[in-house]
């Protein structure tokens, strides 16, 4: 059983970004990729991200 990250009827952006992602990663491997985001706690659980004034 999975942990829910949208309603039932809403589109899930978290998963979809980090699914984008985990693709970006696998095509271009030992590259960084950080997401900029706001909800860091939520996509953090897929992908590595911080808010954007903390990426150096």
């Amino acid at each position: 059983m999975g942990l829910p990250t949208a309603e039932l009827n809403n589109i899930d952006a978290d998963v979809i970004i980090g699914a984008t992602c985990q693709l970006i990663q696998e095509e271009y491997p030992g590259q960084r990729l950080i997401v900029a985001t706001t909800n860091v706690k939520h996509l953090s659980r897929f992908i590595s991200a911080k808010q954007w004034n903390q990426i150096n």
